[in-house]
């Protein structure tokens, strides 16, 4: 199994076969205007992606240009390298990028799947900026399942712990981890980081219970979570309550909440509360907003998303003009209390959106969509975005956005062009 991990490539080069199963190459190309006071930025996104599949072997790598003065690397190339052998699989990924002139990191992940479990050793190479080196960690991932459908997940990592905000962050970049550094610990002496044990989908007669627990470096327990699906699939109305227990104020949260579905609609509510050793406190019920959709006819649909209370959430880093009103979150979810990174509040509290989609005589995609930004319920429009997609041709695609506010006029124009050959 460490053999599998630490060697990519080797075993799966053994064939006498050279063939080249499949090669695609996909150009992308976003250019975004953007007029700034008197100034009129105008931006390009370059990239250049090749998918190949050698005698079993999955290669894919990615070059990323970036203007200079933007966030992200100037240069950035990704690649990923995929093979199996039987019940085993690898899976080797890294980054080199030009903002420190060489490998940001190198991930090698093995697996070994069986019916009812699968166990992943991973293997992390990355540099760390504030020592100007590279550390290093490992860790052992288990899933797991019963026949009656109960799985089990458990994280254990050494020298290294998952960053969240890598994982659910999209305009975070790197390799979902980090390598811990401390002035008692070098960066390859792998210390422990952390264990995360999930359990899900527990049937309780009609309730299903999921639970996640966490004990970490430095503080050993950190939260244990449950989350119980009262009601579940039956009807118009399901019900859930999460009860998270810590270790900091000896606090237990809990925090029931309700949805109400009908034809095309959905009315999303919860409380909020707090017990702890000297005080409990349970707010009262928030209606948090609507959700509602409706097929006007065969090709238009219309749908809308309206927080009453006040807090309408997106993706963090998802970018507006390609979100819908049915994108835009409302209720909380397990994920969302145990994880700080996964959504942000959004200042707007209406959307709502018409979309028309339709495939021409050559059976290709088109879609054109409206988006309305309302703000503080007061029915005041804010923001108007625009996007189009074509299928010019099996092998083109092209999209086009802009978006206008009342307060500044045009905002931005994107387009995006999307060649495979």
């Amino acid at each position: 199994m460490l053999g599998l991990l630490l060697s990519p490539g080797s075993s799966a080069y053994g064939t006498n076969s050279s063939d080249w199963d499949d090669l695609e190459v996909v150009f992308d190309e976003t250019i975004t205007f953007t007029p700034k006071n008197d100034e009129r930025l105008i931006r390009s996104r370059t990239a250049l992606s090749i998918n190949t599949s050698v005698s079993g072997v999955d290669f894919n790598t990615s070059t990323t240009f970036a203007p200079s003065d933007s966030a992200d690397p100037a240069v950035r190339q990704e690649f990923d390298l995929k093979y199996g052998i039987g019940e085993l699989k690898s899976n080797s990924e890294g980054v080199f990028d030009s903002s420190i002139n060489g490998l940001n990191y190198l991930l090698q992940q093995g697996s070994l799947e069986r019916e009812y479990f699968s166990i992943s050793p991973l293997l992390l190479l990355e540099y760390v900026k504030s020592e100007d080196s590279y550390g290093s960690g490992f860790g052992f991932e288990l899933d797991g399942s019963t026949r009656e459908k109960t799985n089990l997940n458990v994280s254990i990592y050494f020298g290294m712990d998952s960053y969240l905000k890598e994982i659910h962050d999209p305009t975070a970049k790197g390799s979902g981890y980090y390598i811990i550094n401390e002035e008692d610990t070098g960066l390859s002496e792998f210390p422990f980081g952390s264990a995360l044990i999930e359990i899900s989908d527990v049937s309780l007669g009609p309730c299903a219970v999921r639970n996640r627990t966490k004990f970490m470096r430095g503080e050993g327990f950190l939260f244990s979570g449950f989350s119980f699906d009262l009601i579940k699939d039956k009807g118009p109305l399901s019900s859930r309550a999460y009860v998270y227990f810590t270790d900091q104020k000896n606090t237990v949260t809990l925090v029931p909440t309700f949805r109400i579905r009908g034809a095309g609609w959905d009315i999303i509510a919860d409380f909020g509360g707090k017990f702890e050793s000297e005080a409990a406190k349970l707010e009262k019920l928030e209606v948090r907003g609507i959700k509602f959709s409706s097929w006007l006819d065969d090709n238009l649909k219309i749908f809308g998303t309206t927080a009453l209370a006040g807090k309408m959430k997106k993706e963090k880093g998802a970018r507006q003009l390609y979100l819908r009103a049915e994108d835009y979150k409302l209720g909380r979810s397990f994920g969302e209390i145990a994880k700080k990174h996964l959504f942000e509040e959004v200042k707007w509290s209406d959307v709502f959106s018409l979309e028309y989609r339709s495939s021409n005589s050559g059976n290709r995609d088109e879609s054109v969509s409206l988006d309305f930004y309302l703000k503080d319920n007061n029915f005041g429009l804010h923001t108007v975005n625009g996007l189009a997609f074509f299928e010019v041709s099996d092998d083109l695609t092209v999209q086009a956005g802009i978006k206008l506010s009342t307060n500044k006029g045009l905002e931005k124009i994107l387009f995006n062009l999307v060649q495979n050959f």
